[in-house]
């Protein structure tokens, strides 16, 4: 399923791949614009988490303040604060998103399987101010009862957002450093430039993070090699 605006033919390439285009990759604003009209989709990743964001907002008004909330222009105007403060969240912890869309070529948006991978991290980005804001009101009130205090850790350890974004950063990497070195391997500007392709596979060693994919590329290079002497 495309997610996002689909961009034909383009597929995640490393920058030294004679076809490495990051024209048309869309700025983080963008991105967090996408993200945004993705919560308006009932359903979706991002419907949920904003949704529940909001209760849980609410859930920690004061007394006076949800009496207060009842009047549309005061509730609107906390409303407002709360996607000011997710907005920020998420344009700060998508960034690390889209520099790999400029190092790949890629947007993400309209990847098949990554788009959706996305989609999550942006969910997670917009839930971890409330888990920040748990952790902080913890740190500062140290008398806080005990049993309460350990039930909270609890709940917010199983959410733990920085260790769901960093995972899907990573999954994200995976995914276009796998794609990348498909296209390296079936790319028909450099398959009928056998040294070329060679020099081009070995500078992808250097990009690839994934150790058992670095140590596979390096026993294809020297099988290609060993072949063509």
């Amino acid at each position: 399923m495309i997610v996002g605006p689909e961009l034909p033919g383009r597929i995640a390439r490393f920058h030294f791949d004679p076809l490495h285009d990051s024209t048309g990759i869309p700025s983080t604003d963008e991105i967090v614009r996408w993200a945004m009209g993705r919560a308006e989709i009932e359903g979706s990743p991002l419907h949920s988490s904003l949704a529940s964001v909001r209760t849980s907002r609410k859930a920690r008004l004061s007394p006076l303040r949800r009496i207060a909330e009842l009047m549309p222009p005061v509730r609107e105007r906390g409303d407002g604060r709360l996607l000011e403060t997710i907005t920020a969240s998420m344009h700060r912890r998508l960034s690390p998103a889209r520099d790999m869309m400029e190092e790949f070529g890629m947007d993400l948006r309209a990847h098949r399987f990554l788009g959706l991978t996305l989609e999550a991290l942006a969910s997670y980005a917009m839930m971890a101010p409330i888990e920040d804001e748990q952790r902080r009101f913890l740190a500062d009130n140290p008398d806080f009862p005990r049993e309460d205090v350990d039930r909270i850790v609890h709940v917010l350890d199983q959410i733990d957002t920085e260790q769901r974004m960093a995972a899907s950063l990573a999954a994200i990497r995976v995914g276009l450093e796998n794609d990348a070195l498909m296209a390296l391997m079936t790319s028909e500007e450099l398959v009928r430039d056998r040294p070329r392709h060679v020099a081009a596979m070995k500078a992808a060693i250097d990009e690839v993070r994934q150790v058992e994919m670095r140590e596979r590329l390096v026993d294809i290079i020297a099988k290609v090699e060993a072949a063509s002497q």
